[in-house]
């Protein structure tokens, strides 16, 4: 019974927040709503139906809290700022412990969120495995537009560490 209505309380809350999609959470509400899921997780099994979606959900809340909580640390030039890296690393790990357990389907877009955290966090090396990943994976599950997101994904990383990029200006090939 109590798994129950923590399951009911939980499918409320996401309810809520899908709803709510065109305005956007303030700090203060992602920080709560946050705090809540951790909450409400902790005390299911994980044999409860609900308890991959929900792991996915609050990874899925940190990885957008540690986006915006960069964007902050890049623009106020915070070099010592940590904020973001432990939302980040805490999404990682909630990803890679429900991959397994994830539709074929949903297997891309996670793989690709885990991806970028990648390489927000700086770790490129990692990042560009999960797309190679992508691009080798045989089985059919990734979409054509993952194929093409991770194409573009390591064509832009490849571009971005070519000590050999030229630009056309005004007619001439000029080093960058």
């Amino acid at each position: 019974m109590k798994t129950l209505i923590k399951s009911l309380i939980l499918v409320l809350m996401i309810f809520a927040s899908q709803t709510s999609l065109a305005e956007k959470m303030d700090s203060e509400t992602q920080n709560l709503v946050i705090s809540r899921l951790e909450d409400i997780i902790s005390g299911m099994q994980k044999t409860d139906s609900s308890w991959t979606v929900s792991n996915i959900r609050l990874a899925d809340l940190l990885a957008e809290r540690a986006r915006l909580r960069f964007m902050n640390e890049v623009e106020a030039s915070c070099k010592g700022c940590k904020g973001s890296t432990a939302d980040r690393a805490k999404a990682l790990q909630i990803y890679g412990m429900v991959l397994n357990d994830t539709k074929a389907s949903q297997k891309g877009v996670i793989l690709f969120q885990m991806a970028h955290l990648h390489e927000i966090g700086g770790d490129t090396a990692k990042a560009m495995t999960i797309y190679k990943n992508i691009l080798k994976d045989k089985s059919g599950i990734f979409t054509t537009d993952m194929i093409t997101r991770s194409r573009v994904s390591l064509a832009d990383f490849y571009f971005q560490n070519s000590k050999d990029r030229k630009r056309v200006v005004s007619g001439k090939c000029v080093d960058l």
